[in-house]
């Protein structure tokens, strides 16, 4: 009895596969992605095959122009998906930076990000009382040593230089936030400039910034180099704060509505096995 329920729900899933692939508008499709930690869902529907199951033949792709360039290459066509912040499709669609109709169709994760500093400033902070051990850490030191600086240098002085994502990112405002809470001026008291997020290092190493927020593992990098340390994580700030989703364009989805259903499917199936167990996260990891 057993063995033959299996066969009839196999057979079932088959034929429904079979229908979908079937009912599909279009089923060879390109996905952007940028070399984070949260591209995982994307990545895993395509390696374990849930793209596949659901009849589609994707092409996932590292995009290494980072977000603006991830953004014009779904604009244009090139990506018919694409891993994006969770502000790229709305300042897209309200006309910022070029107005384009975007849409997010899933939401890839929540949080992931933190602010991560070089040896020399958390140094510079540590004079000014900060105790690194401290959850969750202000940003009092630091406004203290702008404070000393601006006396120090004068009409001559030099603000301090900070690297984020994108001017719509989670990541920019998680930074001014933190700063803002204890008087400091983003843009008068320091510099806040987009950065690829995997240059963030070595913009960091070579002394282009002092700091950074990005998404993981960019900040695990330079806390494994021994460059600098994570002093504040995003969960600190606004915990469970939407962060990466999938986007398309509007009418993408208007001619395509059961391909961009499968897609959806597919990538949710694979955050299913992501959370299913730790095993599968070590798995995914490697690959």
């Amino acid at each position: 009895m057993l063995k033959k329920a299996l066969q009839i729900g196999v057979g079932v899933s088959l034929m429904t596969s079979a229908l979908l692939a079937a009912e599909l508008e279009k089923t060879k499709l390109n996905i952007g992605f940028i070399a984070l930690t949260d591209c995982a869902p994307i990545v895993i529907a395509k390696e374990k095959g849930f793209f596949k199951k659901e009849g589609l033949d994707v092409h996932v792709i590292k995009e290494g122009g980072g977000w603006p360039g991830i953004q014009q290459k779904v604009i244009n066509g090139q990506y018919d998906f694409s891993h994006a912040l969770a502000g790229m499709p709305i300042a897209a669609t309200l006309g910022i930076n070029g107005k384009a109709n975007l849409a997010a169709v899933l939401s890839l994760d929540f949080n992931g990000n933190g602010i991560t500093f070089g040896n020399k400033i958390i140094s510079k902070m540590e004079k000014f009382g900060m105790d690194k051990t401290k959850r969750p850490l202000g940003s009092e030191s630091l406004k203290k040593y702008i404070d000393e600086k601006h006396k120090t240098e004068g009409d001559k002085y030099q603000p301090l230089a900070f690297g984020m994502v994108h001017p719509v990112s989670t990541h920019n405002y998680e930074l001014r936030y933190w700063m803002g809470t204890s008087g400091i001026k983003p843009d008068q008291d320091c510099t806040i400039k987009p950065f690829p997020p995997p240059t963030m290092p070595q913009n960091l190493i070579a002394g282009n910034i002092e700091g950074y927020c990005v998404g993981e593992p960019w900040n695990e990098r330079i806390v494994l180099k021994k460059k600098g340390s994570t002093l504040v994580t995003n969960y600190d700030i606004w915990n469970n704060n939407p962060e990466k989703v999938l986007q398309t364009r509007a009418d993408f989805i208007e001619k395509n509505p059961e391909t961009t259903k499968a897609v959806m499917r597919a990538v949710i199936k694979a955050q299913m096995w992501l959370d299913a167990s730790w095993e599968n996260r070590k798995e995914a990891a490697k690959i």
